[in-house]
């Protein structure tokens, strides 16, 4: 019968559960970076939303600019003609 050295057999031991270790760590570290991965979709799908959201504010607000200055330079003719009516 063979005589098996007790360092080796702790070694072989210590080997598996280290493997072991490092499945588990790998699979919770691959769940962690799926997750990870989801938020950030999510968050960019959120911020494209916004980016529309805001765009279509602004688009809104240039319009009422450029209605408020059409509507202004409007005033500023009729003044400007009731002026050269008076002068006349």
């Amino acid at each position: 019968m063979t005589e098996v050295d007790p360092v080796i057999v702790q070694l072989r031991a210590e080997m598996g559960r280290y493997r072991a270790e490092l499945k588990s760590a790998t699979a919770l570290s691959q769940q962690s970076f799926n997750r990870i991965d989801r938020d950030v979709q999510r968050l960019e799908q959120q911020f494209s939303r916004s980016s529309a959201a805001i765009g279509g504010s602004l688009r809104g607000l240039a319009g009422t600019f450029a209605a408020a200055f059409t509507t202004q330079q409007v005033v500023g003719l009729i003044d400007s003609y009731t002026r050269l009516q008076n002068s006349l």
